[in-house]
């Protein structure tokens, strides 16, 4: 058995015990049986053995600080008035510096500390001209919208189309857990998504909402969930996993509430912070 093997056993042990007693003694042996290291549990203390892929997952949700963050903005069915609003919005966030709008993918130039939103129906996706998809994955990525999903699933990204599903009961109002991307504070109570809260009689405003199924008790640690539906609580209308955020509204910006619409640019400079995991 080597070093390697024996440790694991050695976890495996461990992970089999109710309690280890303080005083207790743990042998680390190499593969010729010789003691390597000795650990003694003191008095109030215990055994924690973490592994390499535990320890980077957190490191992965400790995020640097809110600062300074430029936002590079695709989306080729904003109207003026609809680039207008979101301009304006995002200058009454402090940690936003500078917002461009890109006519096609092709002008993206990443830079540090560069968010790239995209905001992209079904329809939109479709009609998407040659990008680089190397080039993409290098920028912190968001994207609202089902289009969107399927571009992220282009590249190959956790949040996308393959794990969303499409509905809602009811108006779709949101509510933002606690989270390491944005103040969960600035969002005490839930919210309507739209304005008005309700697109239609026919409840068409069900085919514009998508999210990704992550249970309450889900112990799948690959997403973090931002907001979920307050009528759909299993799944997610924001999550981010590493450093991209997938946002399931499809309807156009002009649907959107003012309360929504500043949860989708708090997460700009709140991605930023997970830049350089």
């Amino acid at each position: 058995m080597n070093a390697k093997s024996f440790l694991t056993a050695v976890i495996v042990l461990i992970g089999l015990c109710a309690l280890i007693e303080a005083g207790t003694v743990v042998y680390i042996k190499n593969e010729r049986g010789e003691v390597i290291k000795t650990i003694e549990v003191p008095e109030g203390g215990s055994v924690s053995i973490e592994t390499a892929a535990a320890l980077k997952a957190k490191e992965q949700v400790a995020p640097k600080p809110l600062g300074p963050t430029d936002v590079d903005v695709y989306a080729p069915e904003f109207t003026q008035d609809d680039f207008a609003r979101m301009k304006t919005a995002f200058a009454r966030d402090k940690n936003i510096r500078t917002v461009h709008r890109l006519e096609t993918l092709r002008q993206l130039e990443p830079k540090p500390d560069t968010v790239l939103l995209l905001v992209l129906s079904p329809a939109a996706f479709g009609r998407l001209d040659k990008y680089d998809g190397k080039q993409l994955k290098t920028v912190p990525l968001i994207g609202v919208g089902y289009g969107a999903a399927k571009l992220f699933g282009e590249l190959g990204l956790e949040p996308s189309w393959g794990n969303c599903a499409h509905g809602v009961t009811g108006p779709p109002r949101a509510v933002v857990e606690t989270n390491s991307t944005i103040a969960s504070e600035d969002y005490t109570s839930p919210f309507s998504v739209f304005e008005p809260p309700t697109l239609d009689e026919k409840g068409f405003h069900n085919k514009q909402i998508c999210g990704i199924y992550i249970p309450r008790a889900s112990t799948d640690q690959r997403f973090e969930v931002i907001a979920r539906l307050t009528t759909s609580p299993e799944y997610a209308l924001v999550s981010r996993h590493s450093r991209d955020i997938l946002v399931g509204v499809d309807a156009p910006l002009g649907n959107w509430s003012d309360r929504f619409l500043g949860l989708v640019v708090s997460l700009v400079p709140g991605v930023n912070r997970h830049g350089d995991n």
